[in-house]
């Protein structure tokens, strides 16, 4: 009975303090974060898309693209994107660029975050190969 008890009270003693290091290790880090393994975020066939919006999120100015071209050139930019996908916890306010696609069968919406990062949903994408979503890709719609 005696080593019943010992071996119980041992066995909380090592639950509760893996859980306090746990909590304390989370805790301490002002960002929370996991990578899911390098590689591309979209494969998207540009002829499911009809339609892609281009926001200004300081103006408020939204672009609408049509042109079969222009979307055809956007999807291949987006699908050959290379990300390490990473969960935060990271506050961000604003943004400066959403993109959206509206088609058959798709509705994305996406903030690309400068040229590191790439926000969708509640993910957040390292950059791992160079955005075309840059400064000369917003000049061509909102400059």
């Amino acid at each position: 009975m005696k080593k019943r008890i010992v071996a119980v009270s041992l066995a909380c003693a090592v639950l509760a303090i893996s859980g306090f290091l746990i909590v304390r290790s989370v805790s301490s880090n002002n960002e929370h974060q996991y990578s899911i393994g390098p590689g591309p975020i979209f494969d998207i066939n540009a002829d499911d898309v009809t339609r892609i919006e281009v926001a200004n999120g300081t103006t408020g100015e939204r672009v609408q693209v049509e042109d079969r071209d222009e979307i055809a050139r956007i999807v291949e930019d987006m699908n050959n994107m290379q990300y390490s996908k990473k969960e935060t916890f990271e506050l961000t306010s604003g943004w400066g660029l959403m993109i959206s696609l509206f088609g058959n069968n798709i509705h994305l919406r996406f903030l690309p975050r400068g040229s590191e990062r790439l926000e969708m949903g509640e993910w957040m994408y390292t950059l791992l190969s160079p955005s075309p979503f840059d400064e000369a890709f917003y000049a061509r719609y909102f400059d």
